[in-house]
C-alpha cells in the first residue's frame, strides 16, 4: 500500500467566468522510503495540492490518502501522521473562510474543516 496516494484530485477557485482551475485530475502515489520531488512552474498547482494533502484545504473532486486515511474523511487522524511547513505559511487564508467582521479571524486549527473562527466584538 502506498504511504501517500493522490486520486483524481481537482481544485478550482471562483465560479463562472472568474473560475480558476488550480489542479485538474492529478493522480500520483509513493511508498514509505521513496524520495519524491514535486516541481513545476508557478501556478501549476503544487501548493494547492500540498494544502489538500496537509488538510488545510478541501478538494472539489478526488481524494488524497495518507497511510490509507482520507484527508477529507479522516483529517484529524491524518494530521497526527504528517508535518507540513510551506515556505509561506498562511493558515487563515482560504477561499472558504469568510468573515462579516473587519478584524482578523481568531486562530483555528483547520479553517477549511471547521469554518472560519470569527473574532468577538
Amino acid at each position: 500500500m502506498p504511504l501517500v496516494e493522490v486520486r483524481h484530485l481537482s481544485r478550482h477557485f471562483g465560479s463562472g467566468a472568474a473560475r480558476v482551475d488550480a489542479v485538474v485530475d492529478v493522480s500520483f502515489s509513493f511508498a514509505a522510503g521513496d524520495i519524491m520531488g514535486f516541481i513545476g512552474p508557478n501556478g501549476a498547482g503544487k501548493s494547492t495540492t500540498m494544502r489538500v494533502l496537509a488538510t488545510l484545504d478541501l478538494p472539489n473532486a478526488g481524494d488524497c490518502l495518507v497511510d490509507g486515511l482520507s484527508t477529507v474523511d479522516d483529517a484529524d487522524r491524518v494530521r497526527r501522521r504528517i508535518g507540513f511547513m510551506p515556505d509561506h505559511f498562511e493558515p487563515f487564508r482560504t477561499p472558504m473562510c469568510t468573515s462579516t467582521s473587519t478584524s482578523s479571524p481568531a486562530p483555528t486549527a483547520s479553517p477549511a474543516r471547521r469554518g472560519c473562527a470569527r473574532s468577538r466584538a
